[in-house]
């Protein structure tokens, strides 16, 4: 048997034409496999496009994810200021139009609710993000010199 320009041909059987060999050669990859050889990238591979179409509908759905947590971080934040807020300016606005004289506790009252709102801040912020919860309460505690490193350079606390 010998073999001529890509077909074998067998002397015993010269009538035998075996098949031409295709032009992408057969290539057996693991289902598992991280690394791809560089002959199978090109635009035409399904398996690559595939995987991008995988990975771009996957960061999709974490930025939509994520959009949301900024979302309801931001709506719960401009709620505590709207509560906190609106009462005092709403009373200073209506001072200088009405003759009725307000009682001075009622004054305080809205007046420390404005000072109120910087001490929601961060609880609203801590109900909304895990990290920050985290942290939070390490500080309460009085836990910040007891971190773990092999944590913090795997990105637990960040």
């Amino acid at each position: 048997m010998f073999l001529v320009s890509g077909y074998s041909l067998n002397a015993a059987h010269s009538n035998h034409v075996t098949r031409r060999p295709s032009a992408m050669p057969d290539i057996r990859i693991p289902l598992n496999a991280k690394i791809i050889p560089k002959q199978l990238v090109g635009g035409k591979n399904l398996l690559i496009n595939a995987t991008k179409a995988a990975g771009k509908k996957k960061k999709k759905t974490q930025e939509k994810k994520a959009d949301k947590k900024a979302a309801k971080t931001l709506s719960a934040i401009l709620f505590s200021f709207i509560i906190t807020w609106l009462p005092y300016n709403i009373l200073v606005l209506l001072k200088p139009v009405t003759s009725a004289g307000y009682p001075p506790q009622l004054w305080d009252f809205f007046y420390y609710l404005c000072y109120i709102n910087s001490t929601i801040n961060p609880v609203c912020y801590a109900l909304c993000n895990a990290s920050f919860r985290r942290t939070y309460l390490r500080i309460l505690q009085c836990k910040w010199h007891n971190r773990n490193r092999a944590a913090m350079n795997r990105g637990f606390y960040n």
